[in-house]
């Protein structure tokens, strides 16, 4: 796709339209630089038969670099990739949300582009959210979002958990045992290594078990 050229950047409060230059130490990044390989030398082989991985590893770029380089040089391929860059810039564009809440959403004919933003888009779907309270996924009570811990991913649920502090406890004691193997020793149930130690497939008993063993013997000797 065709980019549009990089427009440099303003100062804070600055009018695009106004004589306010470039952010101090930046103007060398904003200056024209150097190709790092003639371009025209570059298609004119390519049109002769040389592979286009070959001249990548010949003038040190990507193959995409030397792609770009051949797309540029035809002026019908040129048009036409500046044409789907228009019309992908006229049908998707943002605009203030329609929710109202005044952050920018996207908007256009696509499935996706609701005009809302995410925060809005999730809340609308939420079936678990009240203007003053939650609903818990655990014992099921509607409670004030303070009772949730923070969880920043949950955007429709005002970034809180969907369980409350209360039944946190019982859900992650039932995760561990879910997530129990069998001792190679006992056959009882064992939690599986965290990969910080080495797992040597002992319960927590049949390994203090060993461990003393191990420490009498040494008394005896």
């Amino acid at each position: 796709m065709c980019t549009l050229p990089a427009q440099p950047r303003l100062r804070f409060g600055g009018d695009p339209a106004g004589a306010v230059g470039p952010l101090e130490g930046e103007r060398d990044h904003l200056m024209p630089q150097p190709a790092r390989y003639d371009h025209a030398e570059a298609v004119r082989r390519w049109r002769e038969g040389v592979p286009t991985g070959h001249l990548a590893a010949e003038y040190g770029v990507s193959m995409s670099a030397i792609n770009q380089a051949i797309l540029r040089a035809d002026p019908y391929t040129r048009e036409l990739l500046n044409k789907r860059s228009r019309e992908y810039l006229r049908r998707r564009y943002k605009r203030p949300c329609a929710g109202g809440c005044g952050r920018d959403a996207w908007w256009g004919p696509s499935r996706s582009a609701t005009g809302l933003c995410s925060r809005c888009a999730g809340a609308r779907k939420a079936f678990t959210v009240r203007p003053a309270s939650l609903l818990c996924g655990e014992c099921g009570e509607w409670k004030p979002d303070v009772m949730f811990p923070a969880k920043a991913s949950s955007i429709a649920r005002r970034g809180r958990a969907t369980v409350c502090r209360d039944c946190q406890a019982p859900v992650r004691q039932r995760l561990r045992e879910s997530r129990k193997i069998p001792c190679v020793q006992c056959g009882g149930p064992r939690s599986p290594s965290d990969g910080r130690r080495p797992d040597t497939g002992l319960c927590r008993g049949c390994f203090a078990r060993r461990n003393r063993s191990k420490e009498d013997l040494g008394a005896d000797l």
